[in-house]
């Protein structure tokens, strides 16, 4: 799977950095205590994970003092790592998405969902708590890791790796403790630790209102399994999975859990896509943009500019939904769409009469025409194919919709005969055909695909 490691600055000068792969809903995924982006890269892949496959966008990154991010810091608080969170969805252009915490990151997800709920649509915490008091099971155990860390940290600690694995995980004891070394320094690790013990994140619980999957593994000696429990018991409707392994379980276990994730996130985005494939030879793809984003949100600020694209993606759902669109992929400032119906393609592109809309059709691939000027200075007039004649949808030779020519495939999915107000229709050249506009500074451009003789493979192509 192709990945890409970027980076963002926050606003106390951390630099975050963050790995991407995929395509589809976007998924931020806040690790465990400590990370590192190069030795996670093949962890999916070992699992048999393809978040591309179940349309997802997997966003991984390394929390501040951990893997590629900044090291040697003093402030591990909650708050700024909640800022950390939204500094990466901010620098992807992400007015909504869904997010996931493991161990020591779940809390930090807890309290990103419920201080920010119309940012994040789906929440995944695995193997995690909301007391940080609860960590090793009993006040002992905890003070014991805590000692160890503080004295051995990197040099193959038996309790630290007893604590953590067991005899099938996927890291054994000495390579836990070579991660260790690699991923962070002594007192960044020291440091995030204790600032995870005095986390407690139960009084927001209640507040999340995101759909929530809490997955945890029952032999987890870590965070004992009844942290989850206590976790989905107090979110509304949160659903709990448990599979066995430790708090570093197997790699039959991890794929377990992490193939229930990428489900979860993309609500089976690829059956659907596949259950709708067979229901229909056409598809019709639709983009929306925002006109002048970059200079929107300059103009208008971080703030003010975030608004706006919460609301075009809320219009733009509504109106998918209405019309019976499935979201492919949304980015930001524009999203990807189809449908199966024509009709309905069109219809949502033009968001009806009502919505007023600027612009007009275009239906290609064009051939390249021969075009003479217009006599009286105006512009160019488009020849019919058979005749010295202007066409006769531009010279006003024909207003009756019915004798004008237009694809067979368009009239058996039963498009009006009539168009919407302040839409013009040209010829279609070839076996495409297209339509942009414009409503409220949004961009809307729509591809018609359609086969004659019902070819499975350009449904696929499309």
């Amino acid at each position: 799977m192709e990945r890409e490691v970027r980076y963002v600055t926050t606003a106390d000068g951390v630099r975050i950095a963050y790995a991407i792969q995929g395509e589809g809903v976007p998924f931020i995924w806040v690790p465990g205590w400590i990370s590192h982006l190069d030795l996670d890269a093949g962890f999916l892949q070992m699992f048999g994970v393809d978040p591309n496959a179940e349309g997802v966008l997997w966003v991984q990154m390394d929390k501040r003092g951990s893997g590629l991010s900044g090291r040697n810091l003093v402030d591990y608080s909650l708050d700024t790592r909640v800022k950390d969170v939204i500094a990466v969805a901010d620098d992807l252009g992400l007015a909504t998405f869904a997010l996931g915490g493991m161990s020591e990151g779940g809390p930090i997800a807890l309290a990103t969902a419920a201080t920010h709920p119309d940012r994040v649509t789906k929440l995944v915490i695995h193997g995690s708590y909301a007391n940080g008091e609860s960590l090793a099971g009993s006040p002992d155990m905890r003070d014991g890791m805590l000692a160890v860390i503080r004295a051995e940290w990197g040099v193959g600690s038996n309790l630290l790796s007893d604590m953590f694995t067991n005899a099938d995980s996927v890291l054994s004891g000495q390579q836990f403790s070579e991660y260790q070394k690699v991923a962070a320094n002594h007192g960044d690790a020291r440091r995030i630790i204790e600032a995870a013990v005095g986390i407690d994140v139960r009084p927001l619980l209640s507040k999340i209102t995101a759909p929530t999957l809490v997955v945890h593994h029952r032999d987890d000696r870590v965070v004992p399994i009844d942290c989850g429990q206590e976790i989905a018991a107090a979110i509304k409707g949160a659903r709990f999975l448990s599979f066995p392994g430790a708090h570093i379980a197997s790699q039959e276990n991890f794929s377990l859990a992490f193939s229930a994730i990428v489900k979860f996130v993309g609500g089976g985005t690829e059956a659907k896509r596949a259950a709708s494939a067979a229901d229909s030879t056409f598809r019709t793809v639709l983009f929306t943009d925002i006109v002048g984003h970059t200079a929107m949100m300059h103009r208008l600020g971080d703030e003010k500019g975030r608004g706006v694209l919460r609301e075009h993606e809320q219009v733009t759902r509504n109106t998918l939904k209405t019309y019976g669109g499935s979201e492919v992929k949304t980015m930001g400032d524009g999203f990807m769409a189809s449908f199966t119906s024509i009709t309905k393609g069109v219809e949502c592109a033009i968001l009806r009469r009502a919505e007023r809309l600027r612009g007009g059709t275009h239906h290609g691939p064009r051939r390249s025409e021969r075009r003479r000027a217009d006599p009286r200075g105006r512009r160019p007039l488009r020849r019919d194919r058979h005749s010295r004649r202007p066409h006769r949808s531009e010279s006003g030779g024909c207003r009756d919709p019915r004798r004008q020519r237009r694809p067979r495939a368009l009239l058996r999915q039963g498009l009006p005969l009539r168009r919407p107000r302040g839409v013009r229709r040209e010829r279609v050249r070839g076996a495409g055909a297209g339509i942009r506009s414009e409503v409220a500074g949004v961009t809307t451009i729509l591809i018609l695909e359609f086969s004659r003789n019902h070819d499975t493979q350009t449904t696929k192509r499309i």
